[in-house]
């Protein structure tokens, strides 16, 4: 085991909870990858289901597959505690219901040795129930041309080309440890809050083209469901705690940049809660600034104004236009 150990290059880390009738497609999709070079850690959160039984059964079969059994304390405590028992260089956040595509891992080996980054970016798939498929990479960023995370940053803010996406890179975890990025716990968009400060932090970052990773939508699932109050909570939260980092940012079109988004992603959670007839006083600081746009100005005054037509007509609508735009890609 301590030979094996010394030889991995890859550490998929796998929260579990509630996945019985996911988990097994999910282990074999790793299962299937070059052999040697990984290691999977699947993280039991409490699960009351037979998922943990499940992962101990492929344990005992596969020395290169560890099972931790913990109290549920939310996915980004899985990843974290994952995260600290890794012994690869490089992590890999997969959720239990999704996959990793074939030859995932041998594609990626080449790359990531190649390169070196701290962070690199890899195409991922969102694939529906009746198998329609989109293909989503980081847009704003050209391939194969390392960069500074900053930089890549203020490029996706720019091109509106960003999204947050633990499971879209793989990333150096003597990194991540060495500079405290680990999840918030408890919260829900939890990427969200945790990939601008991996950007922020990173030195050499890089997009892959590289087709690595499955994501399966699932209807009603945390992420995909509507208007919850939790869920409009902790974006506002994260703006709020994203709005202090960013103020600090001395690039000045960095900050710009990430204001803007920071201020269109506040009104997101905030228009969430007024669907949800939940008060919440909005910080104007997060709204309005030298930083501003003409579009910023006009969306925020319209909030504060008219904060239920800005609700559902706008944000809405903004919302369900995305969810169409998808669905038509997908099945092109």
């Amino acid at each position: 085991m301590c030979a094996l150990r010394n030889k991995i290059l890859f550490s998929i880390i796998v929260p579990i909870y509630n996945v019985e009738n996911y988990l097994e497609s999910c282990i074999l999709s790793v299962l299937r990858q070059k052999k040697g070079i990984w290691e999977v850690i699947l993280v039991d959160d409490g699960s009351p289901d037979t998922s943990g039984c499940i992962a101990d059964v492929y344990a005992e079969q596969y020395e290169n597959i560890t099972v931790i059994h913990k109290e549920n304390g939310g996915l980004s405590d899985a990843r974290n505690v994952g995260l600290v028992v890794a012994k690869g260089e490089y992590v890999l956040f997969v959720d239990s219901d999704d996959e990793l595509l074939a030859d995932a891992l041998e594609k990626l080996e080449r790359e990531i040795l190649k390169y070196r980054p701290q962070v690199a970016f890899i195409n991922v798939h969102w694939a529906d129930d009746i198998g329609n498929v989109d293909i989503r990479s980081k847009s704003g960023i050209a391939q194969r041309v390392c960069c500074t995370g900053p930089e890549a940053l203020k490029s996706e803010f720019t091109t509106g080309g960003f999204f947050a996406m633990a499971q879209g890179c793989v990333c150096e975890r003597n990194f991540l440890i060495d500079d405290n990025l680990f999840f918030k716990k408890g919260i829900i968009h939890e990427d969200e809050q945790w990939t601008p400060r991996l950007m922020l932090a990173a030195k050499k970052v890089v997009s892959l083209p590289v087709d690595v990773y499955m994501y399966k939508l699932r209807e009603n699932s945390i992420t995909t469901s509507g208007d919850k109050p939790k869920r409009g909570e902790d974006i506002a939260n994260t703006c709020e705690e994203l709005y202090e980092i960013y103020s600090k940012i001395r690039e000045s079109k960095l900050q710009v940049v990430a204001l803007r988004y920071n201020a269109k992603l506040y009104l997101k959670g905030l228009s969430i809660l007024v669907r949800c007839k939940r008060k919440r006083r909005p910080k104007i600081k997060l709204l309005f600034g030298n930083w501003c746009s003409l579009r910023t100005v006009i969306q925020s005054s319209m909030f504060i104004v008219f904060p239920l037509l800005y609700a559902y007509l706008i944000d809405y609508r903004m919302l369900r236009g995305r969810k169409n735009v998808t669905n038509k890609t997908r099945t092109l």
